[in-house]
Order: C-alpha cells, then structure tokens, then sequence
C-alpha cells in the first residue's frame, strides 16, 4: 500500500540515508537483463532495488 506524506516526513526518511546510518542493497543488471530482472523483482528474489545499467 502506497504511503504519501508531508515533505518534512519525506526529509525525516531521508536523512538516516544520507548519512549512511542505512545500507539499501542494490544489484546491478545489463539493460539486456532486464526481463531476467523483472521476473526477480516479481518472484522476491531481490532484496533492496536492481538498476538497468548499459550493455
């Protein structure tokens, strides 16, 4: 369920971020990947975020 709050509360989320108190793991996969990816993403087999990066 999507969550939409005030720009204060958005800088509140960011922060620990930003100062590197989080660690949001990213794969990265070649854009030629990407239905590889996506099927990934929809089974939950990736833990933080994938970026399509160029062959």
């Amino acid at each position: 369920m999507p969550f939409w709050g005030t720009r204060p509360e958005l800088a509140e989320v960011i922060a620990p971020a930003r100062s590197g108190a989080l660690r949001v793991e990213t794969d990265h996969s070649p854009l030629s990947a990407a239905p590889q990816a996506f099927d990934r993403l929809r089974r939950g087999g990736v833990r933080g975020r994938v970026v399509l990066v160029p062959d």
